[in-house]
């Protein structure tokens, strides 16, 4: 099964109803408005039109829930909120990895949902998820017996450590402090948005000259190089508890 099916599956399988969305809703002004876990799906759609900030408050919410009780409602709307990374992830995996298709799919998929089970709601919570994920996908390879069912995918995932979160963290804070907000958003858009960086760039600065934009390109791309470099290495060391 290829990722984007296996992403479908995940999108067929959300139930009509659910005791456990319908109380968070009670929880969280992000998912009041959404009276089931299909209309949330269709808010999550990388093509839906949902304002970033929105996005990242129903996240949030969805990992508060799954933290609080990890059932498989809200991990299915995880990866259906995360549909675009996780494809871009899955592309860039396998430049890197010679694996069978399906064995690239199930890995970038846990390395996902463990992220999902080490990250915490924070400011960036969104960005900390695919950078855990991303970092994961540079680490060892999972056991043979944590493989995704078809009939469950959800039914096992690895407790990741939780150096990991606080690394991310502390990478994200540290990007605002030491090279400013619009470096950060720029990251945003380009690891969360799906923009290349070439065009996040023309588009906040349409202004400048071409050698100017170059420059903005190439201070970018040496936080964000610099800052994965640094979460990589603790990721490797990662073992199921």
């Amino acid at each position: 099964m290829s990722m984007r099916a296996t992403i479908q599956a995940f999108k067929t399988k959300l139930p009509g109803k659910s005791q456990a969305f319908a109380e968070a809703r009670t929880r969280h002004r992000a998912l009041a408005a959404y009276e089931t876990p299909a209309s949330l799906a269709v808010a999550l759609a990388p093509a839906s039109g949902t304002a970033p900030a929105q996005r990242e408050r129903i996240v949030a919410a969805l990992l508060a829930e799954n933290h609080l009780a990890p059932v498989a409602v809200w991990q299915s709307l995880l990866v259906l909120a995360f549909e675009g990374s996780l494809l871009r992830l899955r592309a860039k995996v396998a430049r890197r990895r010679r694996e069978d298709a399906d064995e690239l799919d199930q890995h970038v998929l846990l390395a996902f949902l463990d992220s999902v089970r080490a990250v915490r709601p924070s400011r960036h919570t969104t960005l900390a998820l695919v950078w855990g994920a991303e970092a994961r996908t540079s680490g060892a390879k999972r056991p043979r017996e944590q493989e995704l069912d078809e009939d469950c995918p959800l039914r096992e995932t690895r407790v990741a450590s939780p150096d990991v979160q606080l690394e991310v963290k502390e990478l994200l804070e540290s990007i605002e402090a030491h090279h400013g907000r619009d470096v950060l958003e720029a990251i945003v858009a380009t690891e969360i948005g799906g923009e290349t960086l070439l065009e996040h760039v023309a588009r906040r600065h349409p202004e400048l000259s071409p050698s100017e934009r170059a420059c903005i390109y190439d201070r970018i791309q040496r936080a964000r190089n610099e800052a994965l470099d640094r979460l990589r290495l603790p990721a490797r060391s990662c073992r199921a508890a």
